[in-house]
């Protein structure tokens, strides 16, 4: 699954939230269960977060032992329960219906979405039918004071049209189309509220793109203006969801191939 991580500041309330119910579930399923993050259970550091994410290492962040095996355990009935995690999270912990919600607009709705909001903007951002924000059930090994978050959606978040906006400063043409296909390969992330300077986010496919045709100083540049556009809305939601005033945060969104429910948009 995909994170946005926050480490809260001091004398702020507690980072995570944790979801209703028992940690146990209910049933003998486990219908909801989840796993408590607690100090003892930290296998990275906040700064190790940051520049993980940073460096686009997501295969280095890791739940601590103890959570990895009972979310194994109780994942195996529940894909044979509902036929994958997919279902579940849709079902039980989103209560989206198998059907897209816009079933259920009117047509002049629809028509206005389809223009509007082909992909995680602003205003799906803000429609709690297309976009939720939820405590990882089982988050990574993170301290005590951080916590672990997943934003679904029912809109693509990597998506062309996030580069044929009117204010799009990329012109059309082959070099933007690279630009697209590299962040397709490479997800996109970022950092909000980080200490000054904050860590390089970089080991973009991107740039090797770029390197075939202009310096290493201008890949370098155009690389990280690509990512920063493609993750603009991400961005801005991570911002006035947890302030950076308040907050440090830490973001990503995989990308397509190395995505875990590649079914329903998500990002962490």
């Amino acid at each position: 699954m995909h994170v946005c991580v926050s480490s809260t500041r001091q004398g702020q309330p507690a980072a995570h939230e944790l979801p209703a119910g028992p940690p146990e579930g209910e049933g003998e399923l486990g219908i909801g269960a989840y796993f408590i993050p607690a100090p003892e259970y930290a296998v990275m550091t906040w700064p190790q977060i940051q520049q993980t994410i940073t460096n686009g290492d997501l295969d280095k962040l890791y739940r601590h032992k103890q959570c990895e095996e009972r979310y194994l355990e109780w994942a195996k009935p529940i894909r044979q329960r509902y036929g994958g995690l997919e279902t579940y999270i849709r079902l039980v912990r989103l209560h989206w219906a198998e059907a897209d919600d816009d079933e259920d607009r009117d047509e002049s709705q629809q028509q206005q979405q389809q223009q509007q909001s082909r992909f995680f903007d602003d205003a799906v951002a803000k429609d709690a039918d297309l976009a939720k924000c939820i405590p990882n059930d089982w988050p990574y090994g993170i301290p005590g004071d951080c916590g672990h978050y997943v934003v679904w959606c029912k809109r693509p978040i990597i998506h062309p049209g996030l580069f044929e906006t009117a204010d799009t400063p990329f012109p059309p043409g082959p070099e933007r189309e690279a630009l697209y296909a590299a962040i397709l390969f490479d997800g996109i992330r970022g950092l909000t509220g980080a200490p000054d300077p904050p860590p390089k986010v970089q080991g973009f496919k991107t740039k090797e793109v770029l390197q075939r045709t202009m310096s290493d100083d201008d890949a370098e540049a155009m690389a990280t203006s690509a990512h920063a556009w493609a993750g603009r809305f991400l961005q801005r939601y991570v911002e006035q969801r947890w302030s950076r005033e308040q907050w440090e945060t830490a973001w990503f969104c995989n990308p397509p191939h190395l995505r875990t429910v590649p079914g329903l948009s998500h990002f962490q």
